[in-house]
């Protein structure tokens, strides 16, 4: 069952966006709806990414949960909605979109994890993650798209002058709130929960009844994060089949520098029943995180 929300749920303004916004030429993404362009306020001089969304239930559902996710630290911050008519050259004249304006980051984990990353910095950034889940999951919201292009990361400099490593989880287009007990088959291919997989229609014509899942699909998402963290980017299963499994194999020469206690963690975390997996309060105690002390 899928959220549908109304204008009147969400906050936004119909003010002119170019009134207080510079868009800047800049791209630095590209969402399934379209680029994500870079923009200055005039007010503060500072620089923001800018994300359009279509006028549609969606686009409104997405921005809810996005301002519902406000001032939580591993969540990204959004700070304005605008509503105005289209003024990006792939956008139909005339018709009316939202601009929101977030902070801006530096990349995502795909992208830091094929510029080469360690292991301990792989447990940093997976324990960054599972807080940010943590956070979400506390206000009762399913992400459904966690992977590694929906983790931003930022590099910044402490007050004492050592360097930090921000993690945002971002993307709520699938979002969808646990209450309304989930049905729909929505997965990315190589994160898919089996849970969900087995609801698809496609892959199991003989369907009957849909069982509902819950945010336990976000943290076989997260198992496999983890894995693709450190093979990287290669998937734990070559297809469907073999996830349906939760067997898996762990390569080398990849695996061959990496800890037992990783190993442990990801089969902890990818097992085929729900029921079977360890709540992100337990993910967070395992000793592979002693790596970080």
């Amino acid at each position: 069952m899928a959220d549908f929300y109304q204008k009147q749920d969400i906050d936004f303004k119909t003010k002119n966006f170019k009134n207080e916004y510079m868009l800047l030429d800049t791209i630095i993404g590209e969402g399934s709806s379209g680029f994500i362009y870079t923009c200055k306020s005039i007010k503060e001089n500072k620089i923001y990414a800018l994300k359009c969304l279509e006028d549609d239930e969606m686009s409104v559902a997405e921005i809810h949960f996005l301002q519902k996710c406000r001032d939580k630290e591993h969540l990204i911050s959004l700070k304005d909605v605008f509503y105005n008519k289209g003024f990006l050259q792939e956008q139909s004249e005339g018709e009316k979109y939202f601009y929101l304006v977030m902070e801006i980051m530096d990349g995502n984990l795909q992208e830091k994890t094929l510029q080469g990353i360690t292991e301990s910095t792989a447990a940093y950034l997976a324990r960054e993650v599972a807080l940010g889940l943590l956070e979400l999951h506390g206000l009762g919201i399913i992400h459904r798209d966690i992977k590694l292009e929906n983790v931003l990361y930022k590099n910044t400099t402490l007050e004492d002058g050592q360097s930090h490593i921000q993690v945002m989880l971002v993307d709520f287009g699938l979002a969808v709130e646990e209450r309304n007990k989930p049905t729909d088959p929505i997965y990315t291919v190589y994160y898919g929960a089996p849970e969900i997989i087995a609801l698809d229609t496609e892959l199991n014509p003989e369907l009957v009844y849909s069982t509902p899942y819950d945010h336990r699909v976000d943290i076989w998402s997260f198992g496999v994060l983890v894995y693709m963290l450190l093979s990287k980017l290669q998937p734990p299963f070559n297809d469907v089949t073999e996830s349906l499994t939760g067997h898996v194999d762990f390569p080398e020469p990849t695996w061959s520098n990496i800890s037992d206690d990783a190993r442990n963690l990801i089969c902890h975390i990818l097992q085929s029943g729900p029921e079977k997996r360890p709540s992100l309060e337990e993910i967070l105690v395992h000793p592979w995180f002693n790596i970080l002390q």
